[in-house]
């Protein structure tokens, strides 16, 4: 079957037993959004030698896949250290060796969360469990924070935590995050249905809507599929996707719909609150 696929993982060939023509991904790789966080974390740095960054993620190949030279290579190239990911089991419930290492070995000044929201809130409650609250910086990845976060570890413990993202935030008033909220008020099921998941499958819906509307006009509806959309994918230049993310010019063979991160920052209510403008990723990976 000729199929187009829009996700942020490659599912399709799980469901539905055939491997998709192509996959369309909402958000840069590991790699090419630290090198964008990197870039922030530079630019606020104000102390008289070179910050570092430290990691702690969950152990999979998927978590690995960031840990690629480029990613240390470019991190030196602006000036900042980038030092050996950390990793915990997936089922963990205690962080302590791996955050107490991370301060007293490798003195990291900051720490990048590779986690679903239950690991980092787990984490984050060690964090001030430790002491640590103070002695680093928190960076959750794009997908390690949410509503989750807070009521695991506790607003006082998240307060002041960063997040690297790739989409607006829910307290900005923009066309699409208005939308994503109407949806998610309408058809949540209970505290496991993150609003991130919503603003997600908006992007992805927004895109697919129009690259199938270009496919249509340009090859009619008897032959209208996978390959005509995505064929129209690469087409899209400077496309509006309602401000969820800055507007979509697609660069030939790099699948990601997204080239830029933001930086956010958590407020005492628990709310991401973006403290940066949307910065460029670069084209490391290919993917």
């Amino acid at each position: 079957m000729d199929v187009a696929h829009f996700s942020t993982g490659n599912v399709t060939q799980l469901l539905y037993k055939f491997k998709p023509l192509l996959v369309f991904a909402n958000t840069p790789g590991d790699a090419e959004r630290l090198i964008g966080t990197i870039t922030y974390i530079k630019k606020v740095w104000r102390e008289n030698r070179t910050p570092k960054v430290g990691t702690l993620a969950y152990e999979a190949s998927t978590s690995r896949q960031g840990e690629d030279p480029r990613l240390f290579a470019m991190a030196k190239e602006k000036g900042v250290e980038f030092l050996p990911f950390d990793y915990f089991p997936f089922t963990a419930t205690d962080f302590s060796t791996e955050l107490r290492r991370i301060h007293e070995e490798k003195k990291a000044d900051f720490v990048w969360l590779r986690g679903q929201p239950a690991q980092v809130g787990a984490i984050m409650k060690d964090v001030v469990r430790l002491g640590l609250k103070d002695k680093m910086k928190w960076i959750a990845c794009y997908f390690g924070y949410n509503e989750i976060v807070p009521q695991i570890a506790g607003l006082e413990a998240v307060n002041g935590m960063l997040a690297e993202w790739n989409f607006s935030s829910d307290v900005e008033d923009l066309r699409g995050v208005k939308f994503s909220r109407e949806l998610y008020t309408r058809y949540k099921r209970g505290a496991e249905s993150p609003f991130l998941s919503y603003q997600s499958g908006t992007h992805l819906g927004t895109v697919a809507h129009e690259a199938t509307r270009r496919a249509l006009e340009k090859v009619g509806i008897k032959k209208l599929g996978g390959r005509a959309i995505a064929d129209a994918v690469w087409s899209l230049e400077n496309f509006d996707v309602g401000g969820l993310t800055p507007p979509i010019t697609m660069e030939q063979g790099n699948i990601s719909l997204v080239r830029s991160v933001r930086i956010g920052q958590v407020d005492k209510e628990g709310k991401l609150r973006p403290i940066s403008d949307w910065m460029p990723t670069p084209w490391i990976l290919g993917r």
